[in-house]
């Protein structure tokens, strides 16, 4: 192990061959202990450059825990071209092991597969381009009737109101009212049946 208080200037390339790596030691070398401190690796000039010359070999970045020793942060795999975050083994172009938190906009021009359980979404309005919204999807494409009973729309409250599917009555139930506006009508296929007057 080398220490060293003074600056330095290598002027060409620097190569180290060594089985156990390079480690770059933060803190004073001359304490006591050797307890280290915060370290930093600053580069000065044109673009940073990390290349593993190794071909099909990955890069990795590690970080290490006093209890459970060292994980992997950030794994580029040179095969797949794929990036995994606390993932060694990523199966898509960035993969994320844990949560995702984006404090900004996230823009999606592809499609949006969410595989959960549940879909919470906090906003104070949503709005959506298409004109129709499909319920009751099977993963198998097989929907029935069956399937769909019992499904529509739950506006929470005191007491929840709602608009469901009734398969035994081959209907839309509602537990409220329907208040039409004046001069409109209820109609059956397309005719008059009643009206305000």
């Amino acid at each position: 192990l080398v220490y060293s208080n003074e600056d330095g200037t290598i002027g060409g390339s620097l190569t180290v061959q060594s089985a156990d790596g390079v480690r770059i030691l933060g803190g004073n070398p001359t304490d006591a202990g050797g307890a280290f401190g915060d370290t930093s690796l600053k580069l000065e000039g044109g673009n940073f450059v990390v290349e593993n010359n190794e071909s099909g070999k990955a890069i990795q970045i590690r970080t290490k825990k006093p209890t459970k020793g060292s994980r992997t942060a950030i794994h580029v795999d040179a095969e797949t071209q794929r990036i995994g975050f606390f993932n060694v083994a990523p199966t898509a172009t960035v993969d994320i092991t844990g949560d995702l938190a984006v404090s900004g906009n996230l823009k999606v021009t592809g499609d949006l597969v969410v595989s959960g359980n549940a879909v919470s979404i906090e906003l104070t309005n949503l709005q959506v381009e298409d004109k129709t919204i499909d319920l009751n999807k099977s993963p198998s494409g097989a929907s029935t009737d069956t399937t769909a009973d019992g499904g529509g729309l739950v506006l929470l409250g005191t007491t929840n109101k709602t608009v469901l599917y009734s398969n035994s009555q081959s209907a839309w139930v509602s537990s409220e009212h329907f208040s039409i506006a004046t001069g409109k009508q209820y109609r059956i296929n397309g005719t008059s049946v009643l009206t305000s007057t």
